[in-house]
């Protein structure tokens, strides 16, 4: 099957928007190249975008089995690091995340009481990289720490976002991980309701630490 929009190669993704109770669904059928310009003018197929929670539509992601494959190839390594993650949750009363995205790499951890506090690991490649090579020793992550006050009825509260690193080739996470870790806690421990407040910026599409997490 060709790409439907450049009509040269093959169609490696398809997107299906699916419309509760199934009276339609919208299908596209595309390459690498094409799919991930058809991802970035559609905010809700952006890893971290918000969800449509008026729309009443869920949009599906598949994968010919290539690209699945390097996808997989990058999450079987991120899995490697897991227990980092379990040990760092274990001590400071995390609760860790594995990604609610098959499509999207990242891992993280969450403390929810009076401000939800997030760690979160996500990949730095573009969404045709990921589609393209799959997992490389040098592949670039970065890890962000954030903030933000339960959201209202509505009502969006600000979320205080801190880089803990950028960039980062994955063949150096697993020396460093914990300790960017703890310093995360440090940082989100000491934040008040008033600091997120004063210093966090209203989420206006994509959020990237939240990366589709519940």
């Amino acid at each position: 099957m060709l790409c439907e929009k450049c009509h040269t190669k093959r169609a490696t993704v398809h997107f299906s928007t699916v419309v509760h109770p199934g009276l339609h669904q919208d299908q596209h059928h595309l390459c690498p190249e094409c799919a991930e310009a058809f991802q970035t003018s559609r905010p809700v197929l952006n890893p971290g975008a918000e969800p449509l929670l008026t729309a009443g539509s869920k949009p599906v992601m598949s994968f010919s089995p290539e690209a699945k494959a390097r996808v997989d190839s990058v999450h079987d390594k991120l899995s490697e690091l897991d227990p980092i993650f379990q040990d760092f949750c274990a001590r400071r009363g995390y609760v860790f995340r594995r990604g609610a995205a098959e499509w999207w790499p990242a891992k993280g951890a969450t403390a929810r009481c009076e401000i939800e506090r997030r760690l979160d690991l996500t990949t730095d490649v573009t969404f045709l990289d990921l589609l393209k090579r799959g997992f490389y020793p040098e592949m670039p992550w970065s890890l962000h720490a954030s903030a933000r006050l339960p959201d209202a009825p509505g009502q969006t509260f600000p979320i205080l976002i801190e880089d803990l690193f950028r960039g980062l080739p994955f063949s150096g996470l697993a020396s460093v991980l914990d300790e960017h870790l703890e310093n995360g806690f440090l940082i989100l421990g000491a934040l008040t309701r008033e600091d997120v407040m004063a210093r966090g910026k209203t989420p206006q599409g994509r959020s990237n630490p939240f990366q589709g997490y519940p």
